[in-house]
């Protein structure tokens, strides 16, 4: 399965949820909002494998929770989940 990534940072501290958190932009958007902040996102375009990426999180370091913004993470709603449940990595 994949996920279309715009860009993500692994340790933000305190500035979009409690602790450390990696932060995840989702790529995708077909919404078009007037006045959008980042219709750079709208595009939809290639995807990553989840798996992949959730490893890549996972070994970034130590976090309390992930965000996930956009784009739009809910047209991606199955890819999104499979992230944050771990992808198949789960122990």
């Amino acid at each position: 399965m994949k996920i279309r990534i715009y860009e993500w940072q692994p340790n933000v501290c305190d500035v979009l949820g409690p602790g450390h958190r990696a932060v995840v932009w989702v790529q995708g958007c077909s919404l078009h909002c007037e006045g959008c902040i980042a219709p750079e996102m709208w595009d939809k375009g290639d995807g990553v494998d989840v798996d992949d990426f959730a490893r890549q999180l996972v070994s970034s370091g130590p976090i309390d929770g992930v965000i996930v913004s956009g784009g739009e993470p809910s047209e991606q709603a199955e890819a999104v989940g499979a992230l944050l449940m771990g992808g198949t990595i789960r122990g």
